[in-house]
């Protein structure tokens, strides 16, 4: 990664990541639980809302109403869980 790109990406994730270690079936599971939906708040304080759309997608809605679909799920690495974005 170039230098300066570096502090760029450390801006960026926070944003984007939360405190919680889900597999992608526990965050459907929580979805469900949830009525449809389930809220977190990212490492910076702002929300994003999990809603299931379809059988086995999962979309991810944050603060500013950009929308992720999931499209890689339950990628465990060294810090934690990602479920990888599109």
């Amino acid at each position: 990664m170039e230098k300066q790109n570096r502090s760029k990406l450390t801006n960026i994730l926070p944003d984007r990541a939360v405190k919680c270690d889900f597999t992608f079936d526990r965050l459907r599971h929580k979805i469900r639980a949830g009525g449809g939906r389930a809220e977190r708040k990212t490492l910076n304080g702002h929300d994003l809302t999990a809603e299931i759309n379809g059988l086995r997608n999962i979309v991810i809605t944050g603060a500013r109403e950009d929308i992720a679909h999931v499209s890689t799920n339950s990628v465990r690495q060294s810090n934690g869980m990602i479920q990888v974005v599109a």
